[in-house]
């Protein structure tokens, strides 16, 4: 994400070997990502920068950052590529996880990459037929129907699923020709969009049709709050983008601690929104004012508190930060890289001086 491209000591995302050998912080020690976790209600569990968004990185901090009693309520999971590997892991740590499902905008969002992220027909279609694996009815099927499907099973042939799903994927494309022979660029490698449509393969969309049962599977009262696949997650990207526009340099530990002050504002923000309903909506940033307009301490809680830092007749002391002793490493291996690039640009200006028989003093 665009907030990790000014960490200090990590080399650029799009570096060469040669140069991500060099960085201060390898590979393997460099923040990429930052992920970040949902609850039904849209509240914000987790932010946390972390080296790559794959399985066994999901299921570490997940391990790491939530209580057992809380895994253990975990019943399904929305994710933007889900996949057999990073199912079987959750289950190791969601013992009551039921099902995974596949978010249901990113589709459009990949086929809009071929129009400069503008909406055209053809991504207004396909969303509307996405929006389809959201839908939850109460339909129930008639005994007489019932019946006679069942009368009427031969069993030298297998079951027949998706079909409407295939068939409107089917209609997108010949309806829409012009664009979805369109190039898609979006992250990974650029593919035409007719290409991106292949999520109508068969275990793909399995992964789509999980929408609809878990849907299915919870109460009416829970769908109300509940976001549609990952989007919500889209929405807190550009959040955080914007949050940190401006910011040029960044050691790892001034990363993570913004991202835990963002994470307590929106979830400061969000039990208020849930628990004190307003007669119009409000804006996110005029509710976080509301919830932290009183002070949490008060003049003699706060005398104490620096009562407790004084050393004899002394003066006060610093607090202890709980993440100084890291962002005093990182900006001692900032300062080396610094100083190992400068000494690296002097040599190749000494040997450039040298090539036109110059010597420095």
């Amino acid at each position: 994400m665009r907030c990790c491209l000014p960490i200090m000591g990590q080399a650029r995302i799009k570096s060469s070997a040669e140069e991500r050998a060099e960085a201060a912080f390898t590979e393997n020690m460099s923040l990429r990502r930052v992920f970040m976790v949902r609850g039904r209600t849209s509240a914000v569990l987790l932010m946390k920068a972390a080296r790559s968004e794959d399985a066994e990185t999901a299921c570490r901090l997940l391990a790491e950052e939530f209580p057992a009693s809380a895994l253990q309520q975990i019943s399904f999971v929305a994710a933007d590529n889900p996949s057999r590997k990073l199912y079987s892991e959750l289950k190791t740590i969601c013992p009551n996880l039921q099902g995974m499902s596949l978010d249901t905008v990113h589709l459009a969002m990949a086929w809009e990459y071929s129009t400069t992220r503008r909406r055209s027909k053809g991504s207004a279609a396909l969303r509307r037929i996405l929006s389809k694996f959201a839908a939850v009815d109460t339909k129930t099927m008639k005994q007489g129907v019932a019946q006679r499907i069942l009368d009427e099973i031969r069993l030298d042939e297998p079951f027949y699923t998706r079909v409407e799903w295939i068939r409107a994927i089917a209609a997108l494309t010949n309806v829409y020709k012009g664009e979805v022979h369109k190039v898609s660029v979006s992250p990974g490698p650029n593919r035409r969009v007719w290409q991106l449509l292949h999520s109508a393969a068969a275990e793909r969309s399995e992964w789509y049709m999980n929408n609809i049962r878990i849907r299915h599977a919870l109460a009416s009262h829970r769908l109300h709050l509940l976001p549609s696949g990952t989007t919500s997650n889209e929405a807190l990207h550009y959040e955080i983008n914007r949050c940190f526009k401006e910011i040029q340099k960044l050691h790892q530990a001034s990363l993570q601690q913004k991202l835990e002050i963002l994470q307590l504002g929106k979830l400061l923000s969000h039990n208020r929104a849930c628990y004190h309903h307003t007669t119009k909506q409000v804006q996110h940033g005029e509710v976080l004012a509301r919830a932290t307009r009183q002070t949490i301490w008060s003049s003699n809680d706060w005398s104490t508190w620096c009562a407790e830092l004084l050393d004899g007749p002394g003066p006060k002391l610093k607090a202890e930060l709980p993440k100084e002793d890291a962002r005093a490493w990182q900006r001692a291996c900032s300062a080396w890289q610094c100083e190992k690039e400068a000494v690296s640009f002097l040599s190749s200006k000494q040997k450039g001086y040298e090539a036109y028989g110059l010597h420095t003093v």
